[in-house]
């Protein structure tokens, strides 16, 4: 990804994909979930369904993983244009992303991120998991409980509506986010409002070239 840096004069290249990258990726692991379980939805139980069931998890997973690395791909994007390369990578970069999200806001806007608002409750969904998922633990667990895992990925049948809390959550960080861009739109990030009509463009162009 290439961006004009006005203070610097010259193009920069940033390392990693564009944010879109991230961010389509999530949808295009939705959907793989939402067919397999219009499939799953027909099957009778037994072998192959405990099989499927498996596949959800590790769905769900890249979900969460993806949903994180496009919001963490989003505040250094925008951290590192309004604030600056150097302020931006000495006093933020590292930061926790709680903190991150905090200086950023107080930062650009002077805005006070309430611990009890959407963003943060949003922001706590998503990362708590993704943390569980990350930052494995060894620790001891009480004869008759389960592991925190066991909770994310198996308590409950595969359903669409639990990949949609994620993308929920996503959105709203977005959202939010594009607040903190000169624009004020999902367009300074080049982030599309329709995901899926992004992603079946996308697919249709695909299968054209490989047609030829």
């Amino acid at each position: 990804m290439t961006i004009w840096d006005k203070n610097e004069e010259n193009f920069l290249a940033f390392e990693s994909p564009p944010v879109v990258d991230y961010y389509l990726y999530v949808y295009r692991i939705t959907n793989t979930y939402k067919e397999k379980y219009a499939a799953l939805r027909k099957m009778p139980w037994g072998d192959k369904k405990g099989y499927i069931l498996d596949e959800f998890s590790l769905l769900l997973c890249e979900v969460i993983l993806f949903a994180c690395m496009t919001v963490e791909a989003i505040l250094n994007l925008i951290g590192f244009l309004q604030l600056g390369k150097v302020y931006f990578e000495k006093n933020v970069e590292r930061c926790r992303m709680p903190q991150k999200v905090t200086m950023l806001f107080g930062l650009i806007l002077q805005e006070r991120i309430s611990e009890k608002g959407q963003l943060a409750t949003d922001f706590k969904f998503l990362f708590n998991n993704r943390n569980r998922l990350v930052h494995a633990k060894c620790s001891p667990i009480k004869h008759g409980s389960k592991p925190k895992l066991h909770e994310l990925f198996y308590e409950h049948e595969p359903d669409p509506s639990i990949i949609e809390e994620y993308t929920g959550a996503l959105e709203r960080i977005i959202d939010r986010l594009v607040t903190l861009t000169p624009t004020k739109t999902r367009e300074y990030l080049n982030i599309p409002n329709k995901p899926s009509e992004h992603i079946s463009k996308g697919r249709g162009q695909s299968s054209k070239n490989a047609q030829r």
